[in-house]
């Protein structure tokens, strides 16, 4: 399986086909190229400059969140508060998409791998489904990648 650099790509993909999609960044260069994206593709997608620790929405509001590459990026503690703000804006039996590097490359990346899965997913707030390899590309090139569906009790 291979997927793409993103630049607001899932999102506009999603909104394509009719799902209301909020779009979340830190940075303001990348919400633009998402924006531009998103007008070139003449979809509605909601861009939200807002750091994913401490995320604008309400809680239980979102049917499905999809993490492409964020917590990859993350020390251990951020990504234990991540995890806990997906918990709370995730409705009941809501998904949790999340992909991210398998390994590090170049003390760029915290490897997303089973055993951090199995400490930062508190069984009683999700259920994880398997971990599966694929190649996730960016800038730089191919990641070796990590990919796991969480499901919200």
């Amino acid at each position: 399986m291979t997927w793409v650099v993103d630049r607001g790509g899932d999102a506009v993909f999603l909104a394509g086909l009719g799902f209301h999609v909020i779009g979340l960044d830190i940075s303001r260069a990348a919400l633009d190229i998402a924006r531009q994206n998103a007008a070139h593709a003449q979809v509605y997608v909601e861009w939200i400059h807002a750091n994913a620790l401490n995320m604008p929405l309400e809680t239980r509001s979102c049917d499905f969140v999809s993490d492409r590459g964020l917590m990859h990026h993350l020390v251990y503690s951020d990504q234990q508060r991540y995890v806990q703000e997906v918990a709370r804006i995730l409705k009941p039996h809501g998904r949790f998409l999340l992909r991210g590097a398998s390994r590090d490359y170049h003390g760029t990346f915290v490897p997303i791998t089973h055993f951090l899965v199995d400490e930062l997913f508190d069984p009683s707030l999700f259920s994880c489904g398997p971990i599966m390899p694929f190649v996730m590309h960016a800038d730089s090139g191919p990641l070796e990648s990590t990919l796991v569906i969480a499901t919200r009790q």
